[in-house]
């Protein structure tokens, strides 16, 4: 009985995640169908600034996600010598590019206040980049008990 609710579960999970990534392709689909020539100065600025704080939360996302599949080494299950090439074979970017991405999960690990103003859009992943540089190993204490009023300025 345990097994097969386990099972019922995973798959309503699985189908669950499915359909949220579906979601997001045609909101997606959508927002590409919309024409700026078409908006008002307004309409224009809020869309730009809405999209950049989504995309705020989409890095967050996928820090998240990277993060977990780094710690996992599901990326090593190929033979990839490294997450940052196997993320960047697998979706046409280039391996500084995915190095950042998979550099900026790993510190966000630690960086509680930070992965949280990234989720809500409030910071860029420029801004959480910067604020990883200041989270050296020499400085994690004194980091951590300033995290949060850096993350606020």
């Amino acid at each position: 009985m345990f097994v097969f609710v386990v099972f019922v579960v995973l798959v309503c999970y699985y189908e669950f995640m499915s359909k949220g990534i579906d979601d997001l392709a045609e909101v997606i689909d959508s927002l590409l169908d919309v024409d700026p020539s078409e908006l008002t100065d307004d309409e224009l600025h809020e869309l730009v600034t809405a999209v950049q704080r989504q995309r705020h939360r989409l890095a967050a996302l996928a820090a998240t996600t990277i993060s977990a599949w780094d710690r996992r080494m599901v990326w090593a299950d190929n033979g990839a010598r490294s997450a940052a090439t196997r993320l960047a074979n697998e979706t046409s970017a280039s391996t500084s590019s995915t190095g950042v991405e998979v550099r900026r999960a790993r510190q966000l690990r630690s960086m509680q206040a930070t992965a949280a103003a990234l989720a809500a859009g409030e910071l860029s992943p420029d801004h959480v980049d910067l604020l990883a540089k200041a989270n050296r190993p020499w400085r994690n204490a004194v980091f951590a008990d300033h995290e949060n009023t850096l993350v606020e300025q």
